[in-house]
């Protein structure tokens, strides 16, 4: 179950889903058009603040988690830009948690 399904499920919500977008920009024209709203993560967000200007909120309740994951071989040794990713979502997890 994806966060956002989730996060509706918990608050007893039932989301009205009459499409789903994967362009940007077209998003972006339905948006500002007022034909519906996105729950995008804040880097997508501010992604759309910066082409047009229209109103973001953050959600803070009920909070929406996301699961990760990182994957690495067990038969491969990391590149050294995989070893910096590795090491960047580690960080970055201990700053969650």
């Amino acid at each position: 179950m994806a966060a956002d399904d989730a996060a509706f499920q918990q608050a007893s919500l039932q989301p009205r889903v009459i499409g789903e977008l994967e362009s940007v920009l077209t998003l972006v024209s339905a948006i500002g058009a007022d034909l519906g709203a996105t729950v995008p993560p804040w880097s997508a967000a501010r992604a759309i603040l910066d082409v047009r200007n229209l109103e973001v909120r953050r959600i803070v309740d009920p909070a929406i988690q996301v699961k990760l994951s990182l994957c690495t071989s067990d038969h491969q040794p990391l590149s050294e830009p995989a070893h910096a990713v590795h090491d960047l979502f580690h960080e970055l997890i201990a700053d969650f948690g």
